[in-house]
């Protein structure tokens, strides 16, 4: 059986591994106790978001901010993880969308909490992405909080000043088409994603 600090004592999620846990052994916890599946707001408790992941991928959102520079070219900004998921390399802005939670919330939830700024976002998605941990063609794939992740990419502008490094101290890199870093430079393969940005921000197919 699952032990019942799992859930929370004190008010802090316990860390214990549900992975192995059995789907049917996981959906009886939560029905027993169903009045504590949302305990911290908008967010599953660990065994509800273990179940949600058994189910099915887990929704995210992901946006990449572009600009015109002095010469008036185009560029992209990238976000260099220091610590997390593929340290060292850069990576989109974004991650889970919350239960209840529209995309553009979403999405200026996580640019608000990682990079402290308020964005527009466009009106259509530039794409999808999907990250599939068993997959074999996406042996990049690191982060252990996604076995299968689904996100629509959007463009977005940032309103005001875009700063230097974000609120956790990673380091901000804008880029042209011209001087875009090599794939093994980005993290879950989101060269791909920039690559796409580029074309489609000059009209391309």
């Amino acid at each position: 059986m699952i032990p019942n600090n799992v859930y929370f004592k004190g008010g802090v999620e316990m860390e214990y591994d549900l992975s192995k846990v059995p789907i049917s052994e996981l959906a009886s916890a939560l029905l027993a106790r169903v009045e504590e599946i949302f305990g911290n707001g908008n967010w599953l408790i660990p065994a509800a978001f273990a179940l949600y992941k058994a189910m099915g991928p887990v929704a995210c959102v992901d946006g990449i901010p572009w600009q015109l520079n002095e010469r008036g070219e185009m560029e992209l900004l990238a976000m260099r993880r220091r610590t997390g998921p593929y340290p060292g390399k850069l990576v989109v802005v974004g991650g889970k969308i919350a239960m209840k939670e529209s995309l553009q919330d979403a999405l200026g939830r996580h640019f608000r909490d990682d990079l402290g700024v308020e964005i527009i976002m466009a009106e259509e998605s530039l794409c999808m992405s999907q990250y599939r941990k068993d997959n074999p063609n996406d042996l990049w794939m690191q982060d252990p909080g996604k076995d299968h992740a689904v996100a629509p990419v959007y463009l977005v502008q940032i309103k005001g000043d875009a700063p230097s490094q974000s609120l956790q101290a990673d380091p901000l890199m804008w880029f042209s088409e011209d001087s875009i870093p090599p794939a093994l430079e980005f993290g879950y393969d989101n060269e791909r994603l920039y690559r796409k940005a580029f074309r489609c921000l000059k009209g391309k197919s």
